[in-house]
């Protein structure tokens, strides 16, 4: 990319957030945000935005 070019994001593969509260997290990505949880484990959401 040139400096000063464009950029465009095209997705996202992974992502890894740190959080204080995960069930609010969760909460927050599925409600709000319209993400599916596909799997949980002690400390750690798995979330698929769909793409």
């Amino acid at each position: 990319m040139e400096q000063g070019g464009e950029f465009r994001l095209e997705g996202i593969g992974i992502l890894m957030l740190g959080v204080s509260d995960l069930q609010r997290a969760v909460t927050f990505y599925t409600e709000t945000l319209g993400l599916t949880l596909k799997s949980r484990i002690p400390g750690f959401a798995f979330l698929d935005a769909g793409r």
